[in-house]
């Protein structure tokens, strides 16, 4: 901070000596009581047309103002892209995440039908075992129908399960479709 008020003051003395060594001093000719401390300096005269010079004044280049906007115009335009792909981004991890869900939902559904189908297949084992025991027995014949509907079931738990099995399928096949479009996105 000294250095800098060392240079006002040297930067005002040297004004002042050049206002001084340049310009008569009017009341200079006239003879009176006048003392020096009655002598106005011209900076001090409030209204004055005259203007001081700051030697240590450099002119400023101008920017050519078309390069300017057309900058500013290019900037706003990769802004606005990249708001849009980062818009673009967040919607498809939404849907990433939503799919990510529906797989997990399909994977247990297709885990509680692979139970189900060996619970049905014990069943099915311990009926035909109990159908040989009971074969000439009338209660017999009932079992024989009740193992055909447990057959039956065991058929349509096997094509569920293999119907689950291609929704999971489809559902990864898309997620790994959606992360590779993120991958991408985010190389931009």
């Amino acid at each position: 901070m000294t250095g800098l008020a060392n240079a006002e003051a040297v930067k005002k003395q040297a004004q002042d000596e050049f206002h001084h060594n340049t310009k008569p001093n009017p009341l200079a000719g006239v003879e009176g009581y006048a003392s020096e401390a009655e002598v106005i300096d011209r900076n001090e005269i409030p209204g004055d047309v005259e203007k001081e010079t700051d030697v240590f004044e450099v002119p400023v280049e101008q920017e050519d103002s078309r390069s300017g906007n057309e900058e500013a115009e290019r900037l706003l335009a990769k802004e606005d892209e990249i708001k849009m792909l980062k818009a673009r981004l967040y919607d498809m991890e939404k849907e990433h995440d939503s799919l990510g869900k529906e797989n997990e939902s399909l994977k247990s559904q297709l885990s509680d039908s692979v139970s189900d189908m060996s619970n049905v297949k014990a069943n099915e084992d311990e009926m035909a075992s109990k159908d040989e025991d009971d074969s000439d027995d009338a209660v017999g014949s009932g079992k024989r129908k009740s193992s055909r509907n447990v057959k039956r079931d065991g058929e349509l738990m096997k094509v569920n399960i293999l119907f689950l099995h291609a929704k999971v399928t489809v559902i990864q096949a898309t997620v790994n479709v959606h992360h590779r479009l993120n991958t991408l996105v985010q190389r931009l």
